[in-house]
């Protein structure tokens, strides 16, 4: 019963038996290789002991794309958000947040964010991982406020629905010397 009530209400995922909230640490698999370091993923002593699956490379191709889709287009990509919705907190603080499927409709004068030292853990091969990373640069969401040096680290839950990876939760807090957003609410 506990167990179905945090697959609907927390993250959705629900993995041998485990139910997953909150900071993950289950089965690490990364390699340090050519790809790693353009990709920005960041080589752990762990990767050795596993060697990379299609969910790792998926996800991390997907935190790659949320983020230049977003550089080159200057607004939010379409369809990133699980069936489902996500659960976030973000990096201007506050309390949990829900972003419906649809996600936000943002757009930004400027979105110069890239994610660096991926690092995806697998849960359930094809159906759940978590990805942890940095993401740094800078932006300015229109009618919002510029942020010069943000730096945050980021933990993201991802799904696998319909044959894509997508958001079902992020956590992202801002590391000492960097910024946040000072975003604080979904409603307007």
């Amino acid at each position: 019963m506990l167990e179905k009530a945090f697959r609907s209400t927390v993250l959705g995922v629900v993995t041998s038996g485990i139910v997953i909230v909150g900071t993950l640490a289950v089965g690490v698999a990364t390699a340090a290789s050519s790809e790693t370091v353009e990709a920005g993923r960041a080589p752990t002593s762990i990767a050795s002991q596993a060697a990379e699956s299609p969910t790792v490379l998926e996800v991390e191709a997907a935190v790659v794309e949320y983020f230049r889709y977003m550089r080159e287009n200057s607004k939010s990509r379409p369809a990133s958000y699980s069936r489902m919705g996500s659960l976030e907190f973000w990096s201007s603080g506050g309390l949990v947040m829900e972003v419906p499927p649809e996600g936000l409709a943002e757009e930004f004068e400027l979105f110069n964010l890239h994610p660096k030292h991926i690092t995806v853990l697998e849960l359930s091969p094809d159906q759940a991982a978590v990805a942890v990373f940095y993401a740094e640069g800078s932006l300015h969401p229109k009618g919002g406020a510029f942020v010069g040096r943000y730096l945050t680290r980021v933990t993201q839950v991802f799904v696998k629905e319909d044959g894509q990876w997508r958001i079902r939760s992020s956590h992202w807090s801002p590391l000492t010397g960097g910024a946040g957003t000072n975003q604080v609410s979904v409603e307007q």
